[in-house]
């Protein structure tokens, strides 16, 4: 999830060899991943961004945002405009581990984060 509602995103993908440290990052959440063909980053119903492989069977994944409130209650940002937030993707080859806040600072993380679990329900 994002902050910003409509419009262009920064986002950095990267692959360690291991979990990497978690920086200066405002809000950051871990899950395992496993997967199936290539992977990928899609904006909201349209073609991925980038496509990539992943060669091992299995990876813990870290999405780590910046100033997910900067925009959450303003306008929209215009296509090609940069927004306020950023964002990162890491993976690193890892077995399967509970799902983690490790770091949770925003209204807009807190929100995304109690939505997530109770659509999992």
């Amino acid at each position: 999830m994002t902050g910003t509602h409509t419009g262009s995103i920064r986002v950095r993908i990267s692959v360690w060899d291991e979990a990497p440290d978690f920086g200066n990052w405002e809000e950051i959440v871990e899950v395992s991943f496993t997967p199936h063909g290539v992977a990928g980053l899609w904006p909201w119903g349209e073609n991925p961004v980038v496509e990539f492989e992943l060669p091992t069977p299995s990876y813990g994944v870290r999405w780590n945002c910046q100033a997910m409130d900067d925009l959450a209650a303003g306008p929209n940002i215009g296509f090609g405009t940069a927004s306020p937030d950023s964002h990162e993707l890491t993976l690193w080859p890892a077995g399967a581990a509970p799902d983690a806040f490790s770091r949770q600072s925003s209204v807009q993380a807190a929100y995304w984060n109690r939505e997530g679990f109770q659509a999992q329900s």
